[in-house]
């Protein structure tokens, strides 16, 4: 079912769009979770990590990275793709390496696109998630409230 918000409508959350339906960078609020409109990028999955510029343009979550952060929410895995990703609220679909209980902080994995809670890599915190469960098969809750990664160690 599509989103009407506004008199405006928007694509379904886990829609895959071959063309733009919705400027890139178009934020949306829907209750208690919030998400922005996107371009697709290689290897993107639901579920993935990513980086993504005002522009809605979009890089996988990878160590040293800059910028707003989200969870996609469904498989753009192709710069000719568009949909949502996930930047308020509790997801529970985000791809994970270590994620060992509730309540940790969570950084940026050695495999892109993923999130751990593993390791505090300096630089490499995800300021603005925290995990709310363990991991099993790689994915975890977490809570969302407008990610970002910075590059500079927080002490």
């Amino acid at each position: 079912m599509a989103i009407r918000a506004s008199a405006v409508t928007y694509p379904e959350l886990d829609a895959i769009d071959t063309v733009k339906r919705v400027a890139l960078g178009t934020k949306i609020f829907l209750g208690d979770q919030s998400y922005v409109y996107v371009q697709g990028v290689t290897s993107g999955a639901a579920g993935k990590w990513v980086t993504f510029t005002p522009a809605g343009i979009t890089t996988l979550l990878a160590a040293n990275a800059s910028g707003e952060v989200g969870i996609l929410m469904s498989t753009l895995d192709a710069t000719t793709e568009y949909g949502w990703a996930q930047i308020f609220g509790n997801n529970t679909i985000a791809s994970v390496d270590a994620v060992a209980a509730a309540g940790l902080p969570l950084y940026i994995d050695g495999t892109a696109g993923r999130a751990d809670a593993g390791t505090d890599v300096s630089g490499d915190v995800v300021l603005g998630a925290i995990s709310t469960s363990a991991a099993s098969s790689n994915i975890a809750s977490v809570f969302l409230n407008y990610p970002m990664v910075i590059n500079v160690a927080i002490d």
